[in-house]
């Protein structure tokens, strides 16, 4: 609550990701500072995680965004390599920022509710793109494209709209 209240982002907010106790073998953290991205990936380096990325991107998204550049840190068999992802790397269309935004929390869940039913457009290519940023990272899918194969089909089959009211049902319980 305290954090919350400063309005602004302190070390607690990278601290988290870093000092989770869910033992996953996969991670993605973003970052909004170039020089948080560098110490954020060195210590992931010393977790036993199979394989990380740290993303950065030019707008003002902490993800994998379509409306710029995506810096990647990726961290896999002890080693870090960088790399910049952008929309071409995804197969998908630039998109822009103000196409994303939403005004409260009823807003984002109609946006997602959309998204999984199916309509087209910048929401579904930004969710699209961080799955199969996602599914990469886990080796489940050998490349940024096919990922975005296996997300489309997991929305348009309706799949990803039935595990989320699953989530929701096991969390109202």
């Amino acid at each position: 609550e305290v954090r919350r209240s400063l309005g602004v982002q302190t070390l607690f907010n990278y601290l988290g990701p870093l000092a989770h106790t869910a033992g996953a073998h996969f991670q993605i953290i973003g970052v909004g500072k170039e020089s948080l991205q560098t110490k954020i990936a060195s210590a992931l380096l010393q977790l036993p995680l199979q394989a990380a990325i740290v993303v950065r991107c030019e707008d003002v998204l902490d993800e994998v965004t379509l409306c710029a550049e995506t810096h990647v840190h990726h961290l896999a068999y002890g080693m870090l390599t960088q790399t910049v992802w952008t929309n071409e790397s995804f197969g998908l269309h630039r998109i822009q920022i103000e196409d994303l935004r939403v005004d409260n929390p009823e807003e984002s869940a109609q946006a997602i509710r959309r998204v999984l039913g199916g309509e087209l457009g910048p929401c579904r290519d930004i969710v699209i793109a961080n799955v199969a940023a996602t599914l990469w990272v886990a080796n489940q899918t050998h490349s940024l494209l096919d990922g975005v194969h296996k997300a489309s089909r997991a929305i348009d089959s309706g799949q990803a709209a039935n595990l989320l009211k699953q989530l929701a049902e096991m969390s109202n319980a």
